[in-house]
């Protein structure tokens, strides 16, 4: 079976760019990532593993780069500046491993590392393959897709939100190449339905939206066309319709950072807010209600989450999760060690909190090492937006305002446990460091009176 897949890698590579259109098969990608549900569907192969669509995309994407590379000199593995700390992160995952060898060989972990780190390789591959691949004009158009995308996600989010239907809860009748593996989850908050569309939760869909809306507000800024405000409110909508504190967050986080590095901007948007508010209401109606008394529960709501269960509540799990961090405190218990959930493995529990969570696998290395890469990117694109008015600064203040609240959210809920929103972001992260990278010419032309 090898031999013959080889010769057609070689065959495809050899035939590029006749065959292959790189822009063509990440577009694929990122359809897959948006519409087709993850850990919710797998293709309809017998294999003694579930082989969900996007994990086949990405082999198939990483082996026609791979063998490509070997062939054509044209190409190669482009830097995304972010070198020094995911090689710090590789240290403390491969220092996790090492120094807790003998906790995770008595306990048999030793396939759910081999799981998640494919997960993680599978992740690296993803953005050197887009920041390498990608060009100016490619950004923008990947760009473009990802909004209209969460648009489309967010006016089903809200249409779920009314009916309780989700969307994607029957694909398999309508795209007979997956099967379903997963549950449906029921998801409500104070009588009403909490939408998540293509997602695995409804915290991962609104969180996923909200990244994208800084997005879309640039676009709606720079290019002054009906679309993107049409696309900018439904984001919006979807990422309400989810009823989801963190989301809020987010919005807020993104909100506050746009303001900060273009504030004519964010005076010339205050007019648009109050209709926003109607047409939310109008929408939405509740929404705002509920989410306000998520926010303030009755004796507030540090004592709600306190008097919780371990696991339960943010607040009751964090002095448990300390006291456990404390006993590894360089490189964590073990990389993909920490089983929560349903899981027959179950060995821990339920964080809500990444930041907390990465700190307890790999440690204080491997925190140091997250909080580098996401303070170098934003460091980086803000320094180059508080310089540059054209579409590249504005697309780098808009992106540094997503991978910001990314990294707030963590705190919030298990991030890394969601592979849509985290696939979003690392794509972000690869778009950000061709604009870096690159410089040159703005994203695409705006028109004069913008």
């Amino acid at each position: 079976m090898v031999v013959p897949l080889a010769a057609l890698l070689v065959l495809l590579a050899v035939a590029r760019p006749a065959v292959i259109e790189w822009r063509t098969l990440t577009l694929v990608l990122l359809l897959i990532i948006l519409f087709i549900p993850i850990r919710r569907y797998s293709l309809s192969i017998n294999l003694p593993f579930e082989l969900e669509p996007y994990r086949a995309w990405v082999f198939l994407l990483a082996a026609l780069w791979l063998t490509a590379l070997l062939l054509d000199p044209r190409l190669r593995i482009k830097a995304t500046g972010l070198e020094a700390p995911l090689a710090l992160l590789g240290v403390a995952v491969l220092g996790s491993v090492v120094t807790n060898y003998g906790s995770i060989t008595s306990e048999d972990l030793g396939t759910e590392i081999v799981k998640k780190l494919t997960f993680w390789v599978g992740f690296v591959i993803v953005l050197y393959m887009v920041s390498s691949l990608a060009t100016l004009k490619d950004v923008d158009f990947y760009l473009r897709t990802l909004v209209i995308g969460s648009a489309i996600l967010g006016a089903l989010g809200v249409i779920e939100w009314k009916t309780g239907t989700n969307a994607f809860a029957h694909l398999d009748r309508y795209l007979p190449i997956v099967s379903p593996v997963g549950d449906n989850v029921d998801a409500f908050r104070a009588g009403l339905t909490r939408a998540y569309a293509s997602a695995q939760h409804p915290i991962a869909f609104g969180a996923a939206l909200a990244l994208m809306l800084p997005i879309a507000v640039v676009f709606a800024f720079r290019r002054r066309k009906p679309i993107w405000y049409v696309c900018a409110a439904l984001i919006v909508l979807g990422s309400l319709a989810s009823v989801s504190r963190t989301s809020i967050l987010m919005l807020l986080v993104s909100a506050g950072m746009l303001a900060v590095l273009r504030p004519q901007a964010a005076r010339q948007a205050l007019p648009l807010v109050l209709p926003l508010l109607v047409v939310i209401q109008i929408a939405l109606p509740g929404t705002f209600s509920t989410i306000r008394s998520s926010f303030f529960p009755s004796g507030g709501l540090v004592e709600q989450q306190a008097n919780q269960n371990v696991g339960s509540g943010r607040v009751a799990s964090f002095g448990p999760a300390v006291d456990e961090a404390s006993e590894h405190p360089f490189f964590g218990r073990g990389f993909g060690t920490r089983i929560v959930g349903n899981d027959p493995k179950q060995n821990s529990f339920i964080l809500d909190d990444e930041w907390l969570s990465t700190t307890l696998e790999i440690g204080l290395v491997g925190l140091l090492a997250w909080v580098w890469i996401f303070l170098r990117f934003c460091s980086r694109a803000v320094r180059v937006a508080r310089t540059d008015d054209s579409d590249r600064g504005w697309t780098l203040a808009a992106l540094a305002a997503s991978i910001a609240s990314f990294a707030v959210g963590m705190g919030f809920y298990d991030a890394f446990s969601f592979i849509q929103v985290t696939f979003v972001m690392i794509i972000l992260l690869g778009l950000g460091s061709v604009l870096l990278r690159d410089g040159g010419e703005a994203v695409a032309p705006a028109p004069a009176e913008a």
